[in-house]
């Protein structure tokens, strides 16, 4: 159990973002691979949806992001609300 979690507080899901999102970025460093730039940038952009967490409880949207310092960012769920428009 996670410590910055209240005692009312449940996961309802947690992931970590897809690495389809970033195939023209892996392309582009496939063909920069041949100059050595390439090697990096798909190790760095790797590691950042490696270490990007993304964890949805009962309460909040926590999103956990950073390799070296981690920054975690909280959207409380009270403030969202269920608006529907309709029009002709």
């Amino acid at each position: 159990m996670d410590s910055y979690l209240t005692e009312n507080e449940r996961v309802i899901w947690q992931e970590t973002p897809s690495h389809w999102t970033k195939t023209n970025v892996y392309f582009l460093s496939l063909l920069l691979s041949i100059i050595g730039i390439g090697i990096i940038i798909f190790i760095v952009t790797y590691l950042k949806i490696k270490y990007t967490k993304y964890k949805l409880t009962n309460q909040r949207l926590i999103i956990t992001t950073g390799i070296f310092s981690r920054k975690m960012e909280t959207i409380e769920l009270y403030r969202f609300r269920d608006l529907r428009y309709e029009a002709s």
